[in-house]
């Protein structure tokens, strides 16, 4: 069977199958969004038509077509940016062909499924493109007065799939007793049963592999016996591409979405360079976040973390990130501070005398010597004694700090941070 596109002189679709994924489905926790096979499904039972350019849109709520204003993006080529052509916040994209389906199939147009945006949704057709010598246009209603609403590039603004035309007039649709099908009822009783008893053992033995915590009867095509009952099961869905062969000048769309960003964890936000008072506008996906520190610090991933903790900045280089977490930004009076004294106290070995980790903290081999033979610096006010562990690229060290032998009378406590044991006397 065909599906054809004519293209009129100028016209350049980017048509791909519909993947499977979705953006909002990466982010689930353990992706377990796809374990629904009707979703995925859905989500690939068609082919999409994307937008070649960048604009944003927003509805001041009134009924005619100069309601609608839109904003495209610089560079963008007008000719192809959406228009109001109805009014009733309606936005409508041009289609760039005229579709041709076998006689007795049509085609159904609307949004992609499970694709959602906020403040406007997709109006559907179903167009008979057997026959039709017309385009037709995919459009939008606004939900939402007042809302800016942004449509990427390459982002999908139309879903479509052929439907034959008489089949749904030709159900015959009844209600009846499930004891009518005793063979149903029978394989229904048993997999109720079996969930029953699978939802209490999972309670009972919760599994550590996240692939035992769904049965999958339905994604295997079998029932609760294991018993194969349809021969063309489906559980993904192999689109062909629109063949580009008479129109060579059509560009290629994209066969995927942009990789969606990552949900940041708590490791990652403890990784942030500039603590959890930096992470404003700056805060971009969860790789973005690994940095360790200063502007243009290469990326780092959380395997390294142990490995690198010594954060480079501005008056905390040398100090391991765990003193930095939880730290209010711009506190200079509050735990700031005593950051910035505490880097003050930390012994520095004259150049070229031993092994020198990161922020010139002393390496392992050299931990004692400053307190051993008096070459560390007399500490300059301020009762604070932190035995820091710090590891840099220049490996692992232990950096002592002195404390006045006048101390006054202090609070003491012992804090396990990570890997590190923080010994602190102050106020």
């Amino acid at each position: 069977m065909e599906l054809t596109a004519y293209l009129h002189p100028g016209w350049a679709p980017l048509i791909r199958p519909a993947p499977a994924t979705r953006p909002w489905m990466d982010l689930t926790p353990e992706s377990f969004a796809y374990r629904c096979l009707p979703l995925n499904i859905a989500n690939a039972h068609g082919w999409e038509v994307l937008n070649p350019c960048g604009f944003e849109a927003v509805w001041d709520g009134g009924a005619g077509v100069e309601a609608l204003t839109i904003r495209q993006d610089p560079g963008a080529d007008p000719e192809r940016a959406p228009v109001s052509l109805f009014g009733q916040g309606v936005l409508t994209f041009h289609v760039e062909a005229i579709f041709r389906t076998p006689p007795g199939w049509n085609l159904w147009v609307g949004g992609s499924p499970n694709r959602q945006k906020d403040a406007i949704a997709p109006l559907t057709g179903v167009v008979e493109t057997d026959w039709s010598p017309f385009t037709f246009t995919m459009n939008w209603r606004f939900t939402r007065a007042g809302q800016p609403v942004r449509f990427e590039a390459m982002e999908p603004f139309c879903f479509l799939f052929p439907v034959e035309r008489a089949a749904v007039e030709a159900f015959a649709p009844a209600f009846a007793p499930l004891e009518a099908d005793p063979a149903t009822a029978e394989r229904f009783r048993a997999w109720s049963a079996a969930r029953d008893e699978f939802q209490a053992r999972m309670r009972r033995e919760p599994p550590k592999a996240p692939a035992d915590r769904w049965q999958k009867h339905y994604y295997r095509g079998v029932d609760v016996s294991g018993a194969t009952l349809v021969a063309d099961h489906r559980a993904k869905l192999r689109l062909k591409p629109f063949d580009r062969t008479a129109a060579p000048a059509v560009p290629l769309a994209p066969a995927e979405d942009p990789a969606a960003a990552p949900r940041p964890g708590p490791r990652a936000r403890r990784c942030a360079g500039a603590g959890r008072g930096g992470r404003g506008a700056e805060a971009g996906p969860r790789q973005a976040r690994m940095a360790a520190g200063g502007a243009g610090a290469p990326a780092r991933p959380v395997a390294r973390r142990h490995r690198d903790r010594a954060t480079q900045g501005p008056g905390v280089a040398g100090v391991p990130r765990p003193l930095l977490r939880r730290r209010p930004a711009g506190d200079p009076g509050g735990r700031d501070g005593r950051l910035a004294r505490a880097v003050a106290l930390v012994p520095r070995l004259p150049e070229g005398q031993g092994r020198v980790g990161a922020g010139g903290v002393p390496g392992r081999a050299d931990r004692q010597r400053p307190l051993r033979d008096g070459q560390g610096p007399p500490p300059a006010g301020g009762a604070v004694r932190r035995l820091h562990r710090v590891a840099g690229r220049g490996g692992a060290a232990t950096t002592p700090t002195s404390r006045p032998t006048t101390a006054p009378a202090t609070r003491r406590r012992w804090r396990r941070s990570s890997r590190t044991w923080v010994f602190s006397t102050g106020s």
